[in-house]
């Protein structure tokens, strides 16, 4: 439910945006370079996580907190999908 809740308030936030014109306007940066940056940051802070926990932590904890982490990696892109797929409807529609 929570998951919900904070698609439809990212949902309106984009659609308020779009009408606006705030999104994509002229003079905006582009966000590929910080997050072609951001790729190996994570994987090294990732990294070095799994070692400190490996070494913490039994096996099975280790397992249910790399659940917890899958889940929320897949629900984090089903939440960024949407809104991709939310925007570009928004833009090709008008958004009125």
């Amino acid at each position: 439910m929570l998951y919900i809740s904070v698609c439809v308030l990212r949902i309106v936030g984009v659609r308020r945006s779009v009408r606006s014109g705030r999104y994509f306007a002229k003079g905006t940066s582009k966000p590929l370079p910080w997050v072609l940056l951001g790729i190996p940051l994570v994987a090294a802070a990732g990294q070095i996580i799994a070692r400190v926990m490996a070494g913490a932590l039994s096996y099975k904890a280790n397992q249910v907190i790399g659940t917890i982490g899958i889940f929320f990696l897949i629900f984090l892109g089903a939440f960024g999908s949407h809104l991709y797929l939310c925007f570009y409807y928004m833009r090709k529609y008008k958004a009125r």
